[in-house]
């Protein structure tokens, strides 16, 4: 075990700051990976774009390989594809049905001179469903009691938090509140 290296603590002004510190690790390690977060839920899987540059002068001895993981809605994980040496590649071959959800897994590996590929990106793009919440910081509305039987005016205010609309819902949203009785009125669903 090595004692060359001096702990060191960062602390910041409050419990929300944003901290950003370098390091310096002087390390032995030959290979490494970078795993993503969670790409999705998505309606289909278009394209995967990544760049990177390597720091050694003559790169030849980096190996770089992505690695495309599936995700099941019950959160199983199958390996579809490795992307290597291909920086753009479709990824019209998932099916998102079965796999609404990707991540993603660079794999490193330099055993001469152990420096890691440095990742400029990692893009997936796709047909992204529509995600929304309910956002009563923007609108709520809702008297505290009521008496029996008497009918509650009720407002709660909700955002799409996606770039995709809800346009193609409005329907199943329609029907789902004319199922209810009385049923709710929908404003601005966008």
């Amino acid at each position: 075990m090595s004692t060359a290296f001096t702990p060191t603590t960062v602390i910041g002004p409050k419990d929300s700051s944003y901290i950003d510190q370098s390091f310096a690790l002087n390390t032995s390690f030959t290979n490494g990976s970078i795993e993503s977060p969670v790409y999705g839920p998505a309606q289909r899987w278009t394209a995967l774009h990544w760049r990177g540059t390597s720091a050694d002068p003559l790169p030849v001895t980096d190996k770089v390989n992505v690695e495309v993981w599936g995700i099941k809605p019950d959160g199983i994980s199958d390996l579809l594809a490795i992307v290597a040496p291909a920086q753009d590649t479709s990824l019209a071959f998932i099916d998102a049905t079965i796999y609404p959800n990707i991540k993603l897994r660079m794999l490193n590996s330099d055993s001469v001179n152990a420096t890691p590929h440095q990742l400029r990106y990692l893009r997936v793009n796709a047909d992204y469903v529509p995600e929304g919440i309910v956002a009563p910081n923007i609108l709520f509305s809702m008297r505290d009691t009521v008496e029996q039987g008497e009918r509650i005016d009720f407002s709660l205010a909700f955002k799409n938090i996606s770039q995709t609309g809800f346009f193609s819902y409005i329907n199943d949203i329609s029907k789902f509140s004319s199922s209810m009785s009385p049923a709710p009125h929908l404003d601005n669903i966008t």
